[in-house]
């Protein structure tokens, strides 16, 4: 019966889940900082790692594996498990076990948990991509995001160019950075975002033609990130016109 209700209810948005998780984290840290808990203050991936079971436990979200057994497991990419959802025409990710996706703060580098969610809260502002959090699967040691999104067939036999990727992002404000065609990245100066992993295993040609993306990395660039794909020269290009 939980897991039923886990299924029906728990649906939240990534904008908000991500905001628990930040504030949680934060206020973790800081008992430690006041000295109101002894020992070592956890890193910011634990301390977030530890708020996002805490959300899941207080909206009643704490899933098993079984709750994915209930769909049609569709395969594995680098960052989750994919299931299809056929009756409600939902594609359904799992992260790999203690991981939550690229990071765009430090690339090559595994991004902490909230910034996994505001990656999916962004791609609900920018792309419409309707996802939802329906929780968290977690034990002792591991723990998993699971999160819906609408459904898009892909037409397996025409994938879109680099061209037409890069027109689709264009329309979005987001320009290319990246000078390797199979590692696409693009920015947005207006927002100051960028969008990685944008090749064509996750923009795709959908049957009825149009391109549709289903799993880029959005999210702010750290330093490295700013200096990696010189993005001090969008400011310099401001400032001079």
């Amino acid at each position: 019966m939980a897991e039923r209700r886990s299924k029906e209810t728990a649906s939240a948005s990534p904008k908000s889940a991500a905001h628990y998780v930040r504030r949680g984290a934060e206020a973790i840290r800081s008992r430690y900082t006041l000295g109101l808990c002894e020992g070592v203050c956890p890193s910011l991936y634990k301390a977030e790692r530890q708020a996002l079971i805490q959300w899941a436990e207080a909206r009643g979200a704490l899933l098993t594996e079984d709750f994915l057994r209930s769909f049609s497991y569709t395969g594995y990419g680098a960052e989750h498990r994919v299931y299809h959802d056929e009756c409600n025409k939902l594609a359904i990710k799992a992260t790999h076990p203690n991981r939550f996706g690229h990071s765009t703060t430090t690339p090559r580098l595994g991004a902490t948990p909230a910034e996994y969610l505001r990656r999916l809260a962004w791609c609900n502002v920018f792309f419409g991509d309707e996802i939802r959090v329906l929780g968290v699967i977690c034990d002792e040691e591991q723990i998993q995001v699971v999160s819906s999104q609408p459904w898009i067939a892909d037409n397996k036999k025409d994938p879109p160019s680099g061209e037409e990727i890069a027109a689709y992002f264009a329309e979005f404000g987001f320009l290319p950075v990246s000078e390797n065609p199979e590692t696409p990245v693009f920015y947005s100066p207006e927002f100051n975002l960028l969008v990685a992993d944008a090749h064509d295993t996750n923009v795709i040609r959908s049957r009825d033609g149009g391109l549709a993306q289903i799993d880029v990395v959005v999210g702010a660039p750290g330093p490295e990130a700013v200096k990696e794909f010189n993005l001090e020269r969008f400011t310099k290009a401001s400032s001079t016109s």
